[in-house]
């Protein structure tokens, strides 16, 4: 996955680990993006096609976000 501000690519590749269950949750941090003051569009990027869940047919799912932080 990626994210983007305002139609930049400002990550890069974010490798975003396999924890196993869809209840356990890791925190991945990325650090050294700069914003400026006032409003801006930003955009979270998957980067990869699902595969199919086994036991769900048809239901795909690439991750699961939890939250985002600005600080």
């Amino acid at each position: 996955m990626h994210v983007e501000v305002d139609g930049v690519n400002v990550t890069g590749t974010i490798a975003v680990p396999n924890t196993g269950s869809w209840n356990t949750w890791q925190t991945i941090a990325v650090s050294g993006i700069s914003l400026t003051a006032g409003q801006h569009i930003v955009k979270v990027s998957f980067d990869t096609n699902a595969n199919d869940n086994p036991g769900q047919a048809g239901l795909q799912f690439v991750t699961n976000l939890n939250w985002l932080q600005f600080v």
